[in-house]
């Protein structure tokens, strides 16, 4: 009967190759890796990859808050537009047990730019990790950002554990008068590549889609057209139930009051667009900020104990460092609700919760 004791031996290892954990991630402490540092990462960008999630940020360094919101006319001293901002690479089990993997994206290997938002996708025809990241150039013979000369660094590695070499800068159809905030998307049903940004010369910094290439290292210029009002920005772009989503909301420059994350449907990605006339984080009237004091920073794919799959929303919430380093802001995370009464699928605005419970499908070795 030795076939029966290996089927058997069998059966007990794939099931003991998934496992039930409960993941606590907090909304008012700063986030800590695994020797009890904090976590100096923003914005970004979490894939799940063989059992492990990994999460690409941004580092803004040991910078005192001076300054809120766009009083900073997008310049230094305001801490998020300086040049020392690194692209750091951390890795979890479970997204609460975080360890430094490495700088993702070393000084050296890159102009001497002010850098925010990264964005990380995996393409299968290259077989490489792609990154894309907001890249502000200097007026000529000065080091002082030139937003009118902002375009996207294009970066690739082969796997998480080597750092990124860039590639080149990439041009989209509206940026000729610079660029804001990105996020890319990797179609399910047909592994196609799109970005999703705003730029100043489409009506005013408002938010667009366009198709990117194969290998997704630029845009085919294929467009969604203008989706948004004027001064929009954060977007991020997601599917679910034959539909498309868009969340984006009002220009920010890492403001304290948050920015409402407006809520956009489409039959595909290039359109057309619907305003849905709901917010996943709301608008306070009290301070024209949101109800949750965030402003878009990614979307996180899981699957729960149940099988079933869920969205996490994340957010920054700019200024709310309790030392007044801006590098240990605090985020806040929450699981994405839906009406599915509603066609489309309507999301449900988030409420504020001390700390988000997740019953995670989690695999061990």
């Amino acid at each position: 009967m030795l076939w029966l004791r290996f089927l058997l031996v069998c059966l007990l290892a794939s099931l003991c190759a998934l496992s039930r954990g409960i993941s606590v991630i907090s909304n008012t402490l700063p986030r800590r890796d695994a020797s009890g540092a904090l976590m100096d990462l923003h914005d970004g960008a979490i894939l799940h990859i063989n059992g492990t999630y990994y999460y690409w940020g941004m580092q803004y360094g040991l910078c005192n808050i001076t300054k809120s919101g766009c009083d900073g006319l997008w310049y230094p001293p305001h801490c998020g537009y300086r040049t020392n901002h690194n692209v750091s690479l951390y890795s979890s089990p479970d997204l609460v047990t975080w360890n430094f993997v490495l700088d993702a994206l070393p000084m050296e290997s890159r102009p001497l730019r002010v850098y925010y938002r990264p964005q990380v996708v995996f393409n299968p025809p290259t077989n490489h990790y792609v990154l894309w990241l907001n890249m502000v150039n200097f007026w000529p013979g000065t080091q002082d950002p030139n937003y009118g000369d902002a375009t996207y660094l294009v970066a690739t590695t082969p796997s998480p554990h080597l750092p990124f070499s860039v590639v080149g800068s990439a041009a989209v159809k509206f940026g000729a008068l610079g660029v804001g905030d990105l996020s890319l998307f990797v179609d399910p049903l047909d592994g196609e590549g799109y970005i999703a940004y705003g730029a100043w010369a489409a009506s005013v910094h408002a938010v667009s889609v366009e198709k990117l290439s194969f290998d997704y290292l630029s845009s085919t210029n294929a467009s969604s057209g203008v989706i948004t009002p004027p001064f929009y920005e954060a977007p991020l772009l997601f599917h679910r139930s034959s539909s498309y989503y868009l969340t984006t909301g009002p220009t920010c420059c890492f403001c304290a009051e948050g920015a409402p994350s407006l809520v956009y449907t489409a039959p595909s990605p290039l359109g057309p667009w619907t305003n849905t006339q709901t917010y996943i984080d709301t608008p306070l009237a009290a301070n024209n900020g949101s109800l949750l004091y965030a402003q878009n920073s990614m979307l996180v794919d899981v699957t729960l104990a149940n099988g079933t799959r869920a969205i996490l929303w994340a957010g920054d919430r700019w200024a709310s460092a309790i030392d007044g380093i801006f590098g240990h802001n605090l985020q806040y995370w929450g699981q994405l609700a839906w009406d599915d009464s509603a066609v489309p699928p309507r999301v449900a605005p988030l409420q504020w919760q001390d700390s988000l419970e997740l019953d995670l499908m989690t695999e061990i070795a």
